[in-house]
């Protein structure tokens, strides 16, 4: 049993990292623009919450943090094994 069950949430955020675009060579059409420096960036797309998504935005702006959005482009892969 993870500790998420212990706490019983309501919701959950998860951290990760993605990669600035401001360099030679890279197609920002493709994976859009972002800036190293210019605030940290928030995912968008159908495995986010879109209503989460509005919160961290708005708190963001509430501290005066630029941020910046991009999108989800990926599913989660699908669990192994029986569903449940």
């Amino acid at each position: 049993m993870t500790s998420a069950y212990g706490v019983n949430p309501d919701v959950a955020l998860a951290f990760d990292v993605t990669h600035a675009t401001d360099y030679p060579g890279i197609d920002k059409g493709k994976h859009g623009k972002i800036v190293c420096g210019a605030g940290p960036v928030i995912a968008r797309g159908p495995n986010i919450n879109p209503v989460v998504f509005e919160r961290l935005v708005a708190a963001a702006e509430a501290e005066g943090i630029r941020t910046r959005s991009r999108p989800s482009r990926r599913s989660p892969a699908p669990t192994p094994g029986p569903s449940r």
